[in-house]
């Protein structure tokens, strides 16, 4: 993965754009085509894959993988196969999903986002430590791999 440096205003300004045009972005979801495939082989309790384009432009994907211990929600921003903004949420129970003792209110969430410019990482907030970003970019090949072949 490489990484852009801007000086700081510019990141600013850079920032603020991303910023806005991610928000657009969720203002159109529900005027977006919308796709979802299951992915069974990605967890021991799978996932989903949700595919928002607009006239075959790729917009948003947003990937929900469910495991035993937790579950991670990635969002990536997209102007068509160049990513701009990804958004991790992350939750991580403090039991196993089966067990009655399990407490959403004990599970410990955690929130990244991920700047970019011309797929160049600009800025990070809270890091991933879990899946890091270059994971993170793996699979987002992955799914555009995916979205194309579907």
């Amino acid at each position: 993965m490489s990484i852009c440096l801007l000086s700081s205003s510019q990141t600013s300004n850079t920032i603020q754009s991303i910023q806005k045009q991610y928000q657009q972005t969720n203002k159109n979801l529900k005027s977006y085509k919308q796709k979802t495939i299951n992915r069974e082989d990605i967890s021991t309790e799978g996932g989903t894959a949700t595919f928002y384009s607009s006239k075959d432009s790729l917009k948003l994907i947003k990937e929900t993988i469910y495991g035993e211990m937790g579950q991670s929600e990635v969002l990536f921003y997209m102007n068509d196969t160049m990513h701009y903004f990804i958004l991790e949420n992350e939750t991580k129970y403090n039991r196993p999903l089966y067990d009655s003792l399990r407490s959403d209110k004990l599970s410990v969430k955690n929130t990244c986002r991920y700047y970019f410019q011309n797929n160049k990482m600009i800025k990070s907030i809270n890091y991933s430590k879990t899946f890091g970003i270059d994971r993170i970019l793996i699979e987002l090949k992955a799914l555009i791999a995916i979205y194309k072949n579907n």
